[in-house]
């Protein structure tokens, strides 16, 4: 059974749950400004169900799937649910179990659907930046958080790359967590494989925080380097490339590596007058990174916080999580990135690749 059969199934099974204790309230005389507190609970409920699977202790991996299946279940039914008690507050009719149940049903099948064919959609973003530092065109794509053999179609995937050769770009830059701890060797090995066959260009890969798994009961930190060497592909760890007379990239260590990730002031630009890109996979670098004055960051890493609304939990308390945000002279632009955690269910921004040209200031 695969991802994606896997979580309708789940789905459906926490909605006839959820619909069996719901049944057992429908026996009780609550009143509405209870009825009210329970849709506020269980709202609340599915927000840290989501939470929890994007952002919680890695004990709690065993269970994610079905905790993802009951938020996609929980929280449209809360909505709807808190709509009613507010009509029934308003026109003191209190309308029948079964009408709710079947807007709540309906509901849900939208809210899961939508949300497992926006998990398959990969589609690229377009951003133009100019610069005085820059004296020629440059065309480059960057791709962040695929997680590779989880959550989309390997058939989804290798026409998004396709579309990426197509594009014939002047490089390739890799973001992190291309694969992660539940992709298998093979996996790893045809995927880069794939992303390098046919396109002779340079391609550059920065590490995410789950490209190098704990669990190496798949594949570990030092088989992926072999697979990344072998199809030529350049690891930027704290380094700088010169690309050509007027761009220059630096790719850093993961900030999950504290041991490995260098202090800045230990990161020389060896050309400073250089249009500077930094590829950082998470967002919060960006306070370190500022030191050494780039033009552009890009990251990725948050998912654009992937189940809705926990893109404004991210804003609030974390970092940026999608879009660009401007710190003087540096461009932070935060990928929504390519794929989903672990489950084929995204019901934030889109998965996309993002396709950058460089242009000198008119």
């Amino acid at each position: 059974m695969d991802s994606i059969t896997l979580f309708f199934v789940m789905a459906f099974a926490a909605e006839v749950i959820i619909t069996a204790i719901q049944l057992i309230f429908t026996r009780k005389e609550l009143k509405n400004s209870v009825r009210l507190g329970l849709a506020a609970g269980k709202l609340l409920l599915a927000i840290v169900f989501g939470l929890l699977v994007l952002a919680g202790p890695t004990a709690l991996r065993p269970v994610q799937l079905e905790m993802t299946a009951l938020y996609a279940v929980m929280l449209p039914e809360a909505v709807i649910q808190l709509v009613f008690a507010i009509v029934t507050a308003v026109t003191k009719k209190k309308p029948p179990f079964g009408l709710v149940k079947a807007v709540c049903f309906v509901g849900v099948i939208a809210f899961v659907v939508t949300g497992m064919i926006n998990s398959q959609r990969i589609t690229p973003d377009y951003h133009t930046c100019s610069s005085d530092k820059i004296n020629h065109r440059h065309t480059f794509v960057y791709l962040a958080d695929l997680h590779y053999g989880g959550a989309q179609r390997e058939k989804y995937v290798k026409l998004a790359i396709d579309e990426i050769k197509k594009l014939d770009p002047d490089f390739i830059l890799l973001g992190g967590d291309i694969t992660d701890d539940f992709t298998a060797e093979e996996q790893v090995e045809d995927l880069y494989g794939y992303i390098a066959d046919g396109y002779d260009k340079p391609i550059y890969f920065t590490y995410g925080n789950h490209d190098r798994p704990l669990n190496t009961k798949n594949y570990d930190g030092k088989y992926l380097k072999k697979v990344l060497d072998k199809n030529g592909i350049i690891i930027l760890d704290d380094k700088f490339v010169c690309i050509s007379e007027d761009l220059e990239i630096l790719g850093r260590e993961d900030m999950s590596e504290k041991d490995k990730r260098l202090d800045t002031d230990k990161l020389k630009n060896a050309i400073p007058d250089h249009y500077l890109v930094i590829a950082d996979h998470q967002p919060g670098g960006i306070k370190e990174n500022l030191s050494l004055k780039p033009d552009l960051q890009l990251s990725g890493h948050t998912h654009a916080g992937q189940l809705f609304p926990l893109r404004v939990f991210y804003d609030l308390f974390i970092s940026k999580s999608c879009g660009e945000k401007q710190y003087d002279d540096t461009l932070l632009y935060v990928s929504p990135g390519f794929s989903c955690w672990r489950f084929p269910f995204r019901t934030e921004a889109s998965c996309h690749y993002e396709v950058f040209t460089l242009t000198p200031e008119k």
